[in-house]
């Protein structure tokens, strides 16, 4: 991915309310792991109902299949309904209504705060598609810039 990237004022606008910034931090390092073919990743993501994990998700699928990719095809299984098994190849992001024993996984948990669904629906059904690339871009630095170990 090259050329210049705008800061994407709509995701920032609703992930900095779902998020808290290490849990933000984590997210973005995954969707720029995936985008930069890095390791495989479980992403589990956590919270009470309503506080933001359907949206998490589709913002991590629209991202993860609709922005700019490297050299193949990108692996990814989005579940909305708790995690279930996929092969060692395929990143997964799933929801974590149940606690569940993987060694490696990223756990991130919703803060709590919410988002109005209006603000929502307009940001996943419009703003999202101007701000794929960008939001790609922010990810893809992201995991760039810190080292994380996964077991």
């Amino acid at each position: 991915m090259t050329g210049p990237s705008r800061t994407p004022k709509a995701y920032n606008d609703i992930v900095k309310t779902i998020l808290d910034p290490e849990d933000l931090e984590l997210f973005e390092w995954a969707m720029g792991c995936v985008l930069s073919n890095g390791p495989r990743v479980v992403v589990l993501i956590g919270g009470e109902p309503g506080s933001g994990q359907s949206v998490l998700l589709s913002i991590a699928r629209q991202v993860l299949f609709n922005a700019p990719q490297h050299d193949r095809t990108l692996r990814v299984a989005v579940q909305r309904h708790g995690y279930g098994e996929a092969d060692d190849e395929t990143n997964v992001f799933a929801a974590e209504n149940l606690p569940v024993a993987i060694s490696g996984a990223i756990r991130i948990r919703t803060s709590g705060r919410r988002v109005p669904a209006h603000k929502c629906f307009v940001f996943l059904t419009q703003l999202i598609q101007s701000e794929l690339y960008d939001i790609a871009e922010l990810c893809v630095g992201t995991y760039n810039s810190i080292e994380l170990e996964l077991d």
